[in-house]
């Protein structure tokens, strides 16, 4: 499963990052956009349009996100995709759509192309702001807003997931804040 991700999703150029090879593909660039150069905004959105209409996925480049944390992420999140269903399951998914969802556990019927009745062929480990337990928004159960699943035995999976969102989050506000 871990050779057909990698195949999948990944491409032609490889990296290699702590002992995990990584590819990408379909590339789009908004370091033009967040340089302010005129008109990079309507180029990139031309360019997610494409890959999202013809190619499906994309990885955006020259974000200002560190490469290494970027590729430690995916080394992360293979290690994890390449544990025994059992284990996985022990975190599936939950009402605040963090977790894990199995391979054919959704499907997805926002298509304006297709009706879609088919499962989709996929899994994925979905993560949200790292909130503590005790955090007034988990402890009332507010919709969206709980802890995150983790999973157990995997050292050094959850520290770099959350580094990644953080810096997420501000390359969002950083985007948006050119947008308004």
């Amino acid at each position: 499963m871990l050779d057909a991700f990698k195949d999948a999703i990944l491409g032609s150029k490889t990296v290699e990052t702590g002992g995990c090879q990584l590819k990408p593909r379909s590339r789009s660039s908004i370091s033009p956009y967040l340089a302010g150069e005129p008109g990079a905004l309507d180029r990139a959105a031309a360019e997610l349009r494409l890959a999202l209409t013809e190619i499906g996925f994309y990885t955006i480049v020259n974000h200002g996100v560190p490469s290494a944390l970027v590729h430690e992420v995916y080394c992360q999140v293979a290690r994890f995709h390449a544990r025994p269903l059992d284990e996985k399951l022990r975190i599936k998914l939950d009402k605040h759509n963090v977790g894990y969802l199995p391979l054919m556990g959704d499907t997805l019927r926002t298509s304006v192309v297709v009706n879609v009745t088919k499962p989709n062929v996929s899994e994925a480990f979905f993560m949200a702001r790292d909130l503590a337990p005790d955090h007034p928004d988990v402890v009332s159960g507010r919709r969206f807003r709980s802890a995150n699943q983790w999973p157990e035995g995997l050292p050094g999976f959850r520290k770099p997931l959350v580094a990644y969102c953080d810096a997420l989050e501000r390359l969002e506000a950083r985007a948006a804040s050119g947008m308004s």
